[in-house]
């Protein structure tokens, strides 16, 4: 891209030079206007259509089925249009002033990926001015995906920084700047310039960042976003800042209605090392589950205000990669609200069974209003734990989450408490209190979870030789204050305890 554009202003130069020298017959001079071209750009250039040339009222240009290449990019440009007016011709670009500039038809490609350039046009351009400007592109980061499409209008200003000590070369600002693209609509101000000595990084089909692009150019941009579509889902009123330095970038979003709350996410990127770096943080309040829910296409019945809040790190620069890596933590706060627990009902009822009691659990709801609900999750790649609290029931879980394959598979246990005023959920007085075990699989949006009826079942049966022992440890100490001197009964009674309590 860094090169595309030095291209364009070789073929700016290349005009008003040519002028001087070659209005009488373009295609006469064909072969030294590419000659010139490739020697200026670092491109093979050809110009396989017409060449018009244009002198009054201002010096114009029209030049059809321009291609170029080298190593790394293959572009081709539909048709070029160039209207401008100078003072000296060998003056510096400062000096020119381009009444119009227009590309049409140009497709770039690199590395797996597509640029399609509909049109770009540029008026009354005069450098450290601002000029009204409309691009209209898309692009497609490889064969299997589909082209995004962008369009920008608004106002730019070039200036040239050969004079600073940055070593960057250029500078273009843009203000009040309208975005309509497939992502976001919106208005959008800031600045990029050239980053005067990117690392040489290539990047591959499999890339989910350009980092040869990330690191040609530093940039500072912030847009008021009236629209951001996420999917099916299109979200109102986000503001988006995004701070790039070096390869080193920062992007806030701050959702100010994200299912009927709010979200704000912090990414930090670095791409100079190898793997890339990722680090992003969020952190939202008062978001409604229903809503929220719908997007996972969950059918878990579940209505409360959410707060959530976490932290992820991870390396690579393809899903996969990221999914490997992935380290973090999350917590999530649901309030007091309404769930669905029929499974969990479902649970009890075995587990009562298998004790061969008739605790009322089926008198339990499948809609649980409930006083508190917290989770914490911990990720380490596909390493996974969870602990959630439901008013009285704990439950813990560890096990593997792949979310690219939309699995998971975990085993944990679960306690239900003796229940306080308004806590609805009850279990058999045997088994309260007492860690159940459980097992879940299946895909990450509705899993199927079950107690461990084999782990249970052992359990119970210990239960019970407890509870027999207990009783003939009863009958015996009753004997023992019946039946055995006073003298004697201390004695008596140690002897019983090394049975076990």
């Amino acid at each position: 891209m860094k090169r595309f554009i030095q291209l364009i202003v070789a073929v700016l130069l290349l005009v008003v030079i040519a002028a001087y020298f070659y209005l009488q017959d373009g295609e006469r001079y064909k072969a030294d206007l590419e000659a010139y071209l490739s020697d200026t750009s670092g491109y093979d250039i050809e110009i396989n259509g017409d060449i018009q040339w244009q002198i009054l009222p201002t010096l114009g240009l029209t030049a059809e089925k321009i291609s170029a290449a080298n190593a790394e990019e293959k572009i081709s440009v539909g048709q070029l249009t160039l209207n401008a007016q100078f003072g000296n011709i060998f003056s510096a670009l400062d000096s020119w002033q381009i009444h119009q500039f227009n590309v049409q038809n140009v497709v770039i490609d690199s590395a797996g990926s597509q640029m399609i350039v509909r049109s770009l046009t540029l008026k009354d351009f005069q450098p450290e001015t601002p000029s009204p400007f409309e691009l209209d592109f898309a692009y497609q980061a490889g064969a299997d995906v589909a082209a995004d499409d962008f369009n920008l209008k608004g106002s730019l200003t070039y200036m040239s920084l050969e004079a600073s000590n940055t070593g960057q070369s250029t500078l273009v600002k843009f203000t009040n700047t309208a975005l309509t693209s497939t992502y976001a609509n919106g208005i959008c101000s800031g600045e990029v310039s050239d980053n005067a000595a990117p690392p040489s990084v290539a990047s591959t089909n499999d890339d989910l960042l350009p980092v040869e692009s990330i690191l040609a150019f530093d940039a500072n941009i912030a847009c008021n976003l009236s629209e951001l579509n996420a999917g099916e889902y299109k979200f109102n009123n986000a503001k988006l800042n995004v701070k790039q330095v070096a390869g080193k970038s920062k992007a806030t979003l701050a959702l100010a209605d994200f299912f009927g709350g709010n979200l704000n996410t912090i990414a930090d990127i670095n791409v100079n090392p190898v793997p890339v770096e990722w680090d992003i943080s969020f952190e939202g309040a008062d978001i409604d589950s229903r809503k929220l829910l719908e997007l996972s296409e969950s059918k878990l019945n579940w209505q409360a205000p959410l707060e959530v809040k976490g932290q992820l790190k991870m390396l690579g620069n393809t899903e996969q990669a990221l999914a490997d890596s992935i380290v973090g933590s999350a917590n999530l706060d649901g309030g007091q609200g309404s769930i669905d627990i029929s499974q969990v009902k479902k649970a009890l009822v075995v587990i009562n069974q298998l004790a061969s009691t008739k605790e009322p659990v089926g008198e339990l709801p499948d809609q649980l209003q409930y006083n508190n609900l917290q989770a914490a999750w911990t990720i380490q790649g596909q390493a996974n734990s969870l602990v959630v609290d439901l008013d009285n029931l704990q439950t813990s879980a560890s096990g593997q989450i792949q979310f690219l394959a939309d699995n998971l598979n975990l085993s944990g246990s679960a306690v239900v408490n003796t229940p306080q005023p308004g806590q609805q959920i009850k279990l058999t007085p045997a088994l309260m209190n007492t860690a159940i075990p459980f097992d879940c699989e299946g895909q990450l949006a509705e899993p199927s979870c079950k107690p461990n009826t084999k782990a249970i079942g052992k359990m119970l049966v210990q239960i019970l030789k407890n509870s027999q022992q207990d009783k003939v440890k009863k009958k015996i100490s009753d004997a023992i204050e019946e039946k055995v001197p006073d003298q004697l009964k201390d004695a008596a009674k140690q002897l019983l305890n090394l049975f076990g309590k």
